[in-house]
């Protein structure tokens, strides 16, 4: 396919692996040497930015009329020389606008249809735009919106003297366009600053007159720009395309990252991914031998005050260990620069609730994903409870919002059915007072010699052999006892679990310890830093777990104050 210039000469595709496409500006004469319109039908300005890109970069100047415009220019320059008041045309772009912009969408999709599966690759491409070549990509660009493949070949845009909303009506670019795009306005250009800018006012007359020396908007480009010393911004503007033509394209799987496995770590670990895989190793990881890493999901969108954005979920098993992590984290994706990443989800439980990897993706301007949270019974590694969540930008960061789904919770929380973990047992959380414990789970806790340095209490109603421990009001830790053989811990551990159980489910994380009676106590600590001071210790009779109580270390005793026997 192919387009026409008005003079009647062919424009062909340009199949190179890098493009500039320029768009140049009212009254420049299309093609030829000795024309402002430049050798390659660019205009002055884009001629000087063409010549500073690398070599072998192919160039397309755009075939549309580029008719000089009166009514933008020297009416608006006639009303900023009276000063008598303030003048805003924002009237709709000229004709010949509108149809370079047709012309520029018609040759962009040409472009990255024929040219891709010739280079069998994507080709990257760049725009210039000066004066109402400006508005022509605006309006372009503004008509691709729809079509995200397509803008992702463009890689950068520098645009010269953007007529200003003031003289005419014209989409502003996205937030994702802007970021990768260069605007230059020099001091006192009346089209880019507006008539009623200052500066621009004083240089009014010189550009009613088209003196190329005293009106700034005639100054980007060419000998004269050079002369007056202005002409470097057009080299400057080179340099802003050139990064963004060598700029790598981002593979989302083979890339570095910076991880902290869900707050493992206390500081980002770098992890870099071959194929959506990867490992850490090294003293920033903690007390693991590594992490395995891998990715879940890959979704694209775009979001209010962002532009186009990339969340990747991170699935991360730091080993030796029984668990793992997810983190969900937003990057721009036109630079693969990270945003933020979407705050931790604590479910209530030890274990933290697991994302749904399918759901996650960008709907509505928010980020939506379904996460399944631990409840009542749940067994390790099955949560059940389906939560639908969604998080929006405020500016600073993202913030979550529940989206429904979640049954009610009951009244009264039976804590038979609860599991137990260092943090303490269901919603029942270690530092609690007895009054927040009993509020949480519906029911009433007998309060009794609070002058003790500590005391086991138990709960009105609830399971017979579970204790409550608080210290000076605040629970410390959380024991279980015959009769209650139906309690488990998060990992599936329970009295009558027997010695290889336990090992083999904690694995590296269990130390085997002798109690001062002379009883065997498997002390389960785990290695992950915001679970430090905190085990769980099982107490082995006969080969089996006799009883069990989880914790502060100080506190999680068997043995001694507030630990029978």
């Amino acid at each position: 396919m192919r387009s026409t210039w008005p003079n009647g000469k062919a424009a062909a595709v340009v199949c190179k692996p890098t493009l500039m496409i320029g768009v140049r500006g009212s009254g420049e004469n299309p093609i030829g040497p000795n024309d402002p319109g430049g050798a390659h039908g660019l205009g002055l300005p884009l001629e000087a930015v063409y010549e500073g890109l690398p070599k072998g970069t192919g160039v397309y100047g755009l075939p549309y009329e580029a008719r000089a415009v009166p009514q933008l220019f020297i009416e608006s320059v006639a009303e900023a020389v009276k000063g008598q008041r303030s003048l805003k045309l924002g009237g709709p772009p000229p004709k010949t606008t509108k149809a370079g912009a047709s012309e520029l969408f018609k040759q962009l999709r040409i472009q990255t249809k024929t040219c891709d599966k010739k280079l069998k690759k994507k080709q990257k491409i760049v725009l210039g735009g000066y004066s109402q070549g400006s508005l022509v990509i605006r309006l372009a660009l503004k008509q691709l919106e729809s079509e995200p493949l397509i803008l992702d070949h463009i890689k950068g845009i520098v645009l010269f003297g953007d007529p200003s909303q003031d003289l005419v009506t014209a989409p502003a670019l996205s937030s994702d366009l802007m970021s990768r795009t260069m605007s230059v306005c020099l001091f006192g250009d009346l089209i880019c600053k507006g008539p009623n800018d200052k500066a621009a006012r004083k240089t009014a007359s010189a550009c009613a007159a088209e003196s190329t020396f005293g009106c700034p908007h005639f100054q980007y480009g060419g000998k004269a720009a050079l002369d007056a010393g202005t002409g470097r911004t057009a080299w400057k503007a080179a340099d802003y395309l050139k990064s963004a033509l060598q700029r790598p394209d981002i593979d989302w799987r083979n890339r570095v990252y910076n991880l902290t496995c869900d707050d493992t770590a206390k500081d980002p670990v770098k992890v870099a991914l071959r194929n959506g895989k990867g490992t850490a190793r090294g003293e920033a990881i903690g007390n693991y031998d590594r992490w395995d890493v891998q990715i879940q999901r890959i979704t694209q969108g775009e979001l209010p005050r962002l532009g186009k954005i990339t969340v990747v979920l991170f699935y991360c098993s730091p080993q030796p260990s029984n668990f793992f992590a997810q983190e969900l984290r937003v990057y721009r994706s036109s630079n693969g620069s990270e945003i933020a990443r979407v705050p931790h989800l604590s479910g209530g439980e030890w274990l933290p609730p697991e994302y749904q990897p399918e759901s996650v993706t960008i709907r509505k301007d928010r980020i939506v994903a379904d996460l399944k949270f631990y409840g009542p019974g749940d067994p390790h590694g099955s949560p059940s409870r389906l939560r639908h969540l969604s998080w929006t930008w405020d500016g600073r960061q993202f913030v979550t919002h529940d989206a429904g789904g979640e049954s009610p919770a009951p009244r009264r929380i039976d804590l038979s059915r609860e599991r137990i973990t260092v943090n303490g047992v269901g919603p029942v959380k270690l530092g609690m007072s007895p009054e927040d414990a009993a509020k949480v789970i519906g029911s009433t806790i007998p309060v009794e010699s609070r002058g003790l340095t500590c005391v086991d209490h138990t709960v009105d109603g609830g399971p017979a052999g579970l204790l409550l421990r608080f210290t000076q009001d605040r629970l410390v830790a959380v024991g279980v006892r015959p009769p209650a053989t139906e309690i488990r811990t998060a990992s599936g551990v329970h009295i009558g679990s027997t010695r290889d159980d336990v090992i083999e489910t904690y694995a590296e994380e269990i130390e085997a310890t002798t109690s001062v009676h002379g009883g065997e106590e498997l002390v389960f600590a785990p290695a992950a830093p915001k679970f430090a001071g905190k085990v769980i210790v099982f107490g082995m009779v006969d080969g089996a777990v006799g009883l069990f109580i989880a914790g502060e270390r100080d506190w999680a005793t068997l043995t001694g104050p507030c630990g029978g026997d």
